[in-house]
């Protein structure tokens, strides 16, 4: 039973690297597309795109069972998540509560040929979740409560934006 709550809870903290949200209830539109005029339209543009794609994940653990990856990330990001979600269906767990975005910090916005990369740092707040095992059992490792985000976001395709990479980060910290 211990490597099995282990396996559950390094998948709870790799997903913790991947999300945040702000969760409305709603779920949230498609990717936007990408005919940003300057940086500050792609950096909000990217945080619509973050808070969008956790918006919906945290439905998705709220039962909502319709949420697909591939909406919103591609890559790295894409195949990290799949992972994590088919560890925690394979271990029974769930993970209870929402994590909210506290703050954005613009880190880069590039343009080549209109194909935009944008980086963010997101402050995630996991003060309230919680990861439970199958009967229900609070397995959730100790952490920050609050933990700094690098996201990357660029374009695909012409005109969706996808989350291709996240990865917590020690610095800077969140306030």
């Amino acid at each position: 039973m211990l490597s099995r709550s282990c396996s559950v809870v390094a998948a709870a903290l790799l997903l913790a690297a991947l999300t945040g949200c702000t969760g409305s209830g709603q779920a949230p539109p498609s990717p936007s597309p990408t005919g940003f005029a300057s940086e500050e339209e792609a950096f909000a543009a990217a945080e619509e795109t973050y808070r969008d794609y956790t918006a919906r994940l945290n439905a998705y653990f709220a039962g909502d069972r319709s949420y697909e990856p591939s909406q919103y990330l591609s890559g790295s990001a894409l195949k990290e998540e799949e992972a994590v979600l088919a560890s925690i269906r394979e271990q029974e767990a769930t993970v209870d509560g929402q994590t909210v975005i506290r703050s954005f910090e613009h880190v880069e916005a590039t343009s080549v040929e209109h194909a935009w990369s944008v980086t963010l740092v997101a402050c995630l707040d996991y003060s309230g979740t919680r990861i439970l095992d199958a009967v229900g059992e609070d397995i959730t490792p100790p952490r920050d409560e609050l933990v700094p985000l690098r996201v990357r976001v660029a374009t695909m395709g012409g005109d969706d934006l996808k989350i291709v990479k996240s990865e917590v980060i020690g610095e800077p910290t969140c306030a």
